[in-house]
């Protein structure tokens, strides 16, 4: 379903978008400074299998280039490893990232929906999932999850992963890149030595570069050949090429992205649970969910009042299982999150008395 869009012709300058889960804050200046791109540079193809570039981001994280790729963002992959692997049924964690879903059925599979319930805070359910997946040869799972913002504990997906050799978990961690403790939750270091599990990053949304298109997969050494025999060779263009060693440079920016986002979003969450009127769910990743249950109010009168005041959300009901009491807005600038809780609070004090 289509996101009511009552902002089209309005300067996109003068909105506040809460509804794209970047970070607070745009890459800095002095890192795309000195990117010398050039007449000559675009003339030319961009290096085939991005071989430099991925030895930079290998040793970045420090695993083995061979566990390694590159990608045209994670969107590439999520469409191309269905293709790749031939699965015939899989299971999908939703309300989730709509992406998998439509890479899944472009590929004619039967996908297999693992519902996470509202009612349960979004809580994932492991022996429910055992269930799901015994008749499936794969699951896609988004963590944190998009739009829940909630986390699967480590631990649990590795003992599924060690349990079920015979299934494919592909992971998409984009949004654990927000979390400090990346380097202690991310199974990056274990795709590495199974060949069950593909581990999914975008760095889209941690560095605020959508517009790069710049993902990257870790994997077995097995997987990761057989993915790009089957990728183009030319996939990462040369603005990224030349972008990624910068990023990998701007440690400051990291650290004060990922300090930010923790006790922020922890501050506007507690001042959420004071609003009469939403139920909040308290977030794991870079953006919060809520739900209207004062069922006096219509989903629509909050979006037109958050409109009128220039601000974007994103309505639920674009996800499947969701629907469009549901609200999920990204964490800004403090100055930005103090203007959105503001409204919230004098639309649901004004609705709260309304007959």
């Amino acid at each position: 379903m289509v996101q009511r869009n009552k902002l089209i012709g309005i300067n996109s300058s003068k909105i506040i978008d809460f509804s794209v889960n970047y970070g607070p804050f745009r890459f800095p200046r002095k890192f795309l400074k000195d990117i010398k791109i050039n007449g000559e540079t675009i003339a030319n193809y961009p290096k085939p299998n991005s071989e430099e570039t991925t030895s930079l981001l290998a040793k970045y994280l420090g695993i083995e280039k061979e566990n390694t790729l590159i990608s045209n963002g994670s969107s590439e992959l999520f469409f191309l490893i269905p293709k790749i692997f031939k699965f015939k049924k899989t299971v999908l964690l939703e309300p989730t990232f709509w992406e998998y879903g439509e890479a899944l059925r472009r590929n004619n599979l039967k996908v297999d929906s693992f519902i996470l319930e509202s009612k349960d805070n979004f809580k994932f359910d492991r022996d429910k999932f055992i269930r799901a997946i015994q008749n499936a040869d794969c699951a896609y799972i988004c963590n944190p999850n998009n739009p829940t913002s909630t986390l699967i504990e480590r631990d649990i997906l590795i003992s599924l992963i060690s349990q079920f050799k015979d299934k494919i978990f592909v992971v998409d961690e984009t949004y654990l890149l927000f979390l400090k403790n990346y380097n202690k939750l991310t199974l990056n270091d274990l795709s590495t030595k199974v060949n069950n599990l593909i581990v999914i990053s975008s760095l889209s949304k941690i560095f605020s570069i959508g517009g790069i298109r710049l993902g990257f997969c870790v994997s077995s050494r097995k997987n990761i050949s057989l993915i790009k025999k089957n990728m183009n060779p030319y996939s990462v263009n040369v603005f990224a090429q030349k972008l990624l060693p910068n990023l990998i440079k701007a440690k400051g920016y990291l650290s004060e992205t990922k300090n930010f986002v923790a006790k922020e979003k922890l501050r506007v969450y507690e001042n959420l649970t004071k609003i009469n009127g939403i139920k909040t769910f308290e977030p794991k990743a870079n953006f919060i969910i809520f739900k209207i249950i004062n069922q006096r109010v219509a989903p629509d009168e909050l979006f037109n009042y958050l409109n009128k005041a220039l601000i974007k959300v994103r309505e639920g009901n674009i996800f499947p299982a969701l629907s469009d009491r549901f609200v999920r807005f990204s964490i800004k600038t403090r100055r930005e999150n103090d203007l959105l809780l503001k409204k919230l609070k004098i639309f649901f004090q004004k609705k709260r008395y309304d007959k």
